[in-house]
């Protein structure tokens, strides 16, 4: 048998030794992998991030710490059975990600919401992506979700601020428009010379500035025993008859009166009247240098809301403009009857007189018409002063003018001449009218029955002079002196008399 062959001399150190090193290798694998899962495991514990993944059962494989902060699940719980973090409203969106992560598809940046463990939404930006093996096969699914919330919640505010800023905006605006046209009326105003004009540019005014609500203007008569409508606007029809002031609270008060709601507020008796109570409504007095000169009244639209306060403010604004401008017309068409009026009779003054008679002259020359002028002079008025004293002529001088308003028609001009003398203008009348109406106003005279002092004046008798363009004179003044001395021709004949102007054709 033959002998075992011998073994090389060194084999069996260098397997040991190459065995050793394979074994160092693999410790040394071994701990850098460990150390890399170590780090991997930090990585993933550490990350601000929610880290979530799936396998491709749709289990939970991994779930840092930043999703458990975010979702209110813990590590365990999450790896233990599936959460339900998807709001019932996200749900087809959600199973859209899945077809689409199915496909290999990366998603970045999806913002969208989720449920966290209290039932909360939350709003999240999510980057996800699909898990692949070594042969390309789809094991599972990585997600990185970041809280949106204090993103969105910038954006809801961002979006509130410009929603505030355009309704500022809007307001601003309005109330621009809302002064412009304030002012334009105010501007209107100032030029309006009578109380219809002023009305009437009020009325297109408040139209403009409150489009949706119906309104009227009013206003207190001299008596100042009633308040009246003078007009309205938008739908805004005014009473047909006027009410007493004590049927407005705001006259009452003399401030703004306002009422949202009719079924309790206190409606005022002038509203109540007119059928108006189911509707909120504002009445603001025109108040100007301490008197009250009117009201106006805004009505709201069927079913619209109440006013707002600066809805008020604004209507309280254009009241004060209104109540100025109805002052100074007042104030002015006081100074203007002051300039044309007699102050003791209240008749046309002598430059008014002028004035006028020139002006109907003119009238006539062109339509070829008559004018008729009656002077008449009271009869002894200087032995009423001597008996009775100057106190008791200025009270027949002021009954007279009375009296004479009495006499005249629509077109007449009633004037006080000067001193005991008046005159009256006819235009249209001819020298038979005028004749005919002069022995009216004598023989009408007779009844004016004057007291002073407890006692009753003497008879009144008056002396009249008339004159007829163009019979009597070609212009105004000649037609005024041809009056005047057949005045004196009646107070020369024996007073209480009539006597026409001398015709100059016959005149010799």
């Amino acid at each position: 048998m033959p002998a075992p062959q011998a073994m090389p001399p060194g084999e069996p150190g260098e397997l040991g030794r190459a065995f050793n090193r394979m074994a160092d290798e693999i410790e040394r694998t071994s701990k850098a992998l460990r150390e890399h899962s170590l780090k991997f495991e930090t990585i993933i514990q550490s990350s601000p991030l929610a880290m979530i993944q799936l396998d491709s059962h749709k289990q939970v494989t991994i779930w840092n710490r930043a999703a458990e902060r975010l979702f209110g699940w813990s590590e365990a719980e999450a790896l233990a059975h599936p959460l339900q973090t998807v709001p019932p409203e996200k749900q087809a969106e959600h199973s859209a990600i899945l077809v689409a992560l199915a496909r290999g598809e990366t998603l970045s940046n999806l913002a969208t919401q989720r449920l966290r463990k209290d039932g909360s939404l939350v709003h999240v930006s999510a980057s996800m992506s699909p898990i692949r093996d070594i042969t390309g096969a789809i094991t599972g699914y990585t997600a990185f979700i970041a809280d949106n919330s204090h993103i969105k919640k910038a954006e809801d505010e961002l979006l509130a601020a410009n929603d505030r800023l355009s309704l500022s905006v809007a307001t601003l605006e309005q109330r621009t428009g809302e002064l412009t046209l304030l002012g334009e009326m105010g501007n209107l105003l100032q030029a309006c010379t009578t109380p219809p004009e002023a009305h009437h540019v009020i009325a297109q005014a408040i139209a403009k500035i409150f489009p949706g609500m119906a309104g009227a203007l009013y206003e207190i008569p001299p008596s100042r025993d009633r308040i009246e409508p003078v007009i309205g606007w938008n739908d805004g029809d005014t009473r047909a008859e006027a009410f007493t002031m004590d049927e407005c609270w705001a006259l009452r008060r003399g401030c703004a009166h306002r009422v949202d709601d009719c079924a309790t507020g206190l409606i005022c008796g002038h509203v109540a009247a007119a059928g108006d109570a189911a509707r909120p409504y504002l009445c603001v007095p025109l108040i100007a240098q301490g008197e009250a000169l009117g009201l106006l009244h805004l009505r709201c639209a069927p079913g619209a809301p109440a006013l707002s306060q600066e809805n008020q403010r604004l209507a309280e604004t254009i009241a004060e403009q209104i109540a100025m401008a109805l002052s100074n017309l007042k104030l002015r068409e006081a100074l203007r009857q002051q300039s044309i009026r007699d102050a003791l009779t209240g008749l046309f003054n002598r430059r008014y007189m002028d004035a006028t008679l020139s002006r109907e002259i003119e009238r006539a020359r062109r339509h070829q018409a008559p004018v008729a002028v009656l002077m008449l002079d009271i009869d002894l008025f200087k032995h009423f002063n001597d008996t009775y004293g100057h106190r008791a002529g200025d009270l027949l001088l002021t009954a007279l003018g009375q009296f004479l308003k009495t006499q005249i028609r629509l077109d007449d001009i009633a004037c006080r001449y000067g001193g005991e003398e008046f005159t009256l203008i006819l235009p249209g009348a001819s020298q038979e009218l005028a004749q005919q109406r002069a022995e009216e106003v004598r023989a009408n005279v007779h009844a004016l029955a004057v007291d002073f002092a407890g006692q009753r004046l003497g008879r009144v008798t008056l002396s009249l002079g008339v004159a007829v363009f163009p019979v009597h004179g070609a212009s105004g003044q000649a037609v005024l002196d041809a009056a005047d001395a057949a005045l004196y021709r009646a107070k020369e004949n024996g007073r209480d008399r009539v006597e026409i102007a001398v015709d100059p054709a016959t005149s010799g």
